[in-house]
């Protein structure tokens, strides 16, 4: 049997959990922050274009993404009767 390990996180399943429960969340906020500049983007690009609307910046799109997050997201509550 060898004295190296494969990998030198393989034995240590609590770095390797808080290890991915990092990145998971840095994916997160780095959706949550990249979303709004693709959404800007495509504003500034096709709507001003085509419809004459105003160029808007970055805390717009934040704002119109979340406006649109509220008003088409698909939430159902099921209740129980009782």
């Amino acid at each position: 049997m060898s004295k190296y390990k494969a990998y030198p996180w393989s034995n240590n399943d609590k770095t390797l959990s808080c290890l991915a429960i990092f990145l998971l969340v840095l994916g997160v906020v780095a959706l949550l922050f990249l979303g709004p500049a693709i959404t800007m983007w495509l504003w500034n690009w096709i709507a001003v274009e085509l419809f004459g609307l105003p160029v808007i910046g970055y805390w717009t799109a934040f704002g119109l993404q979340w406006l649109c997050h509220i008003l088409f997201s698909r939430t159902v509550t099921i209740r129980s009767a009782k």
